[in-house]
């Protein structure tokens, strides 16, 4: 092992020696994480105690040092975009293949070469949701980040029928805390240092140290950048956008105190709003996914003192369903969510502005795979709804379109377990 191991040190001081020269970015990820020797993974990964580890016995058999190279900077910046924590509470294999074809694609674009065939790419990850039946544009896919790729892949239904294998053979984001093992490179984490903090410091270092090189480029600030950028709380973004939309019609009042909340005043309502709720039943939403949303509304609305009326639609609009409960949710779903019938926005909308009173609150659902969402048609009937809304809100599952008058949540997808 100690032979090994020396062997494998010195490739990989050449190896940042030769990433210096090229891209500072890719150099200090690789050079401030420590190496772990360890022949229980089956190729490589990066774990949750921020360490990288490698089979010694799958390293020497890949072909030359660009393939190394490749592997290094692949678990690096896994490291770096902190997807092992992000994982988390998420299926595993799809998060997995979500987050192996970001770090792919920009390996790719900055001239870094592999086998193609034996990795994912935004081409085979296209290929894979058509043929599952989700309309994605390539183009957008290639600047997914790895959160929507995988509600992307949840909606899908992909946990049974994903068969796009990763850029390695086994997942290479793994949980445990530590691995058993020969470490070839100490990196620079301080002992006791929260390993997920310590990987978002070093990201930034990296892009500092690039953008002093020159060599910045901006597939790489934009990819990093949200990786940076906080993750919020939809239900927390939800909430506020309601109180925003809700605010002409709810005050609250000192002269009835609060029944649910001690010590804080009442909500006194000037009217009675309704809540309209758009939800795309094209079979891009899954049945948990409905659920845990609808659940979410019809707690914000009672909160509000709000009506909710629910408008299924794909390629049409379908019958609205006013008197809407809990025991509703699993009906709308086994009734509506087939797929296959298309994604078009203008029938709901023209639905919706008929039905709809000046200052009520508008709530899309989507996966945000719209196919008329940039006709003109389309836009214009959008902005007449949004000029009468309180508020409109677009919860999405995935692609995030630039609508007007529009608050644009992102939703993470829990898993469907209904089969």
């Amino acid at each position: 092992m100690t032979d090994v191991r020396e062997t494998l040190a010195r490739e990989i001081a050449e190896i940042r020696t030769l990433l210096f020269m090229r891209s500072p970015f890719f150099a200090i990820l690789i050079r401030r994480a420590r190496i772990v020797l360890d022949a229980a993974v089956d190729t490589v990964c990066s774990s949750t105690a921020g360490e990288l580890v490698i089979n010694p016995f799958y390293w020497r058999g890949l072909s030359d040092m660009e393939m190394k190279m490749f592997v290094l900077m692949h678990e690096a910046l896994h490291l770096g975009f902190r997807h092992p924590w992000a994982a988390r509470g998420r299926d595993l294999e799809l998060y997995n293949t979500a987050a192996d074809m970001v770090v792919n694609e920009m390996l790719l674009k900055h001239g870094f070469k592999t086998e193609p065939a034996k990795i994912v790419t935004a081409a085979r990850m296209h290929g894979l949701l058509e043929a599952m039946g989700a309309s994605v544009n390539l183009e957008e896919l290639k600047k997914a980040s790895a959160e929507e790729i995988y509600r992307l892949l949840v909606n899908a239904n992909a946990v049974q029928n994903i068969n796009l294998h990763n850029n390695l053979p086994g997942a290479d984001l793994e949980s445990p805390q530590g691995m058993e093992g020969a470490a070839v490179q100490e990196g620079a984490m301080p002992p006791g240092r929260e390993p997920e903090l310590y990987w978002r410091e070093v990201l930034g270092e990296a892009l500092v140290a690039e953008r002093q090189a020159g060599t910045l480029s901006g597939e790489t600030l934009r990819v990093a950048e949200a990786s940076l950028k906080p993750r919020l709380d939809w239900r927390r973004l939800l909430q506020a956008a309601f109180q925003e939309g809700s605010g002409r019609f709810v005050v609250s009042s000192w002269h009835r105190r609060s029944r649910r909340f001690a010590g804080l005043p009442g909500i006194k309502s000037l009217g009675v709003q309704t809540v309209r709720v758009l939800i795309d039943c094209s079979g891009s939403i899954n049945r948990k996914t409905l659920e845990y949303f609808v659940s979410e509304i019809l707690s914000l609305a009672k909160a509000h003192l709000c009506k909710v009326s629910v408008q299924p639609w794909d390629a049409k609009a379908y019958a609205p369903v006013d008197s809407f409960t809990p025991s509703q949710i699993r009906r709308i779903a086994a009734r509506h969510l087939r797929g296959g019938g298309g994604t078009l926005l203008l029938p709901a909308l023209k639905a919706v502005r008929r039905s709809m009173d000046p200052g009520d609150i508008v709530v899309i659902l989507s996966d945000g795979c719209i196919a008329d969402i940039t006709a003109e048609a389309t836009l214009g009937v959008y902005r007449l709804v949004a000029g009468r809304a309180g508020k409109m809100i677009l919860v999405t599952t995935g692609n995030r379109p630039i609508l007007p008058r529009t608050k644009i949540i992102s939703m993470d997808c829990p898993v469907d377990t209904v089969h």
